[in-house]
């Protein structure tokens, strides 16, 4: 994880062979406007009790829908996992 300017020096100089001084990265990032963020880690919810119920409610809701058109379902319960 990159979260200070001295891993970004250290990647420059492991990856390039150059030095760059931390204050240089600062002001590229400024430019760039870049900036540090920092993720926080969530539990994954995607299979507990109520998000199975909501889940169930949703689907019998929506097959009883009147639509004419082909439903595309797309499964983002994955996202987050490394």
């Amino acid at each position: 994880m990159i979260d200070n300017v001295d891993i970004v020096a250290k990647q420059v100089k492991l990856e390039h062979n150059v030095d760059v001084k931390p204050l240089l990265i600062k002001s590229v990032m400024r430019e760039a406007g870049l900036r540090y963020t920092k993720i926080i880690r969530a539990p994954i919810l995607g299979n507990s009790d109520r998000s199975m119920v909501l889940r169930m409610q949703f689907s019998l809701k929506y097959l009883h829908l009147p639509l004419n058109k082909r439903i595309i379902v797309l499964d983002e319960s994955w996202i987050g996992h490394h």
